[in-house]
């Protein structure tokens, strides 16, 4: 049973496509037009913010696997099943295509394009290593020493500050 202190985030993401002509006016059925928008705000799209959302999260991870290595080990056997180890290479893949594609707005496009094709050929492998494989590599993961545990809390931290930096 996972909780959300386990780190597990869904995040949903519905937006409405609209023309030009649509953005350039203002709703007038609100008080609100998008030229009133902090200039902070001007230029993120979605495929940022699923970025900076993705390095937040690795970012909280590596914390609560620094202060809580043992829960490291419940995700590891979390993932164990088949579909979910499918569940989490398609994700994988996924995100490793929004990275490639957010390459180009981001800060430090290098970082974000290489880290969306090592996740994109990491999530090939997987599939190649096939389900068999990829659990013997769980439960191996979840027998690690707790100070062992800890040190890939650390780079997961690290890896979500490299990418919030980034993108």
């Amino acid at each position: 049973q996972l909780g959300l202190n386990d780190g597990l985030c869904v995040f949903f993401v519905f937006f409405k496509q609209r023309t030009a002509y649509a953005i350039y006016q203002c709703d007038w059925s609100s008080d609100v037009c998008s030229s009133d928008l902090p200039e902070a705000w001007s230029g993120v799209s979605i495929v940022d913010i699923i970025i900076i959302a993705v390095g937040t999260l690795t970012l909280v991870m590596g914390i609560l696997g620094l202060l809580q290595p043992e829960r490291l080990r419940n995700w590891a056997d979390f993932w164990k099943t088949t579909t979910r180890l499918y569940l989490a290479l398609g994700l994988r893949a996924l995100l490793g295509i929004v990275f490639v594609l957010g390459q180009y707005d981001a800060r430090f496009p290098a970082v974000i394009g290489t880290l969306g094709w090592v996740m994109i050929v990491a999530a090939l492998v997987g599939v190649a290593f096939g389900t068999v494989r990829l659990q013997a590599f769980a439960s191996w993961f979840a027998k690690l020493p707790l100070g062992v545990l800890r040190l890939w809390a650390a780079l997961a931290a690290a890896m979500g500050v490299v990418v919030v930096v980034s993108a």
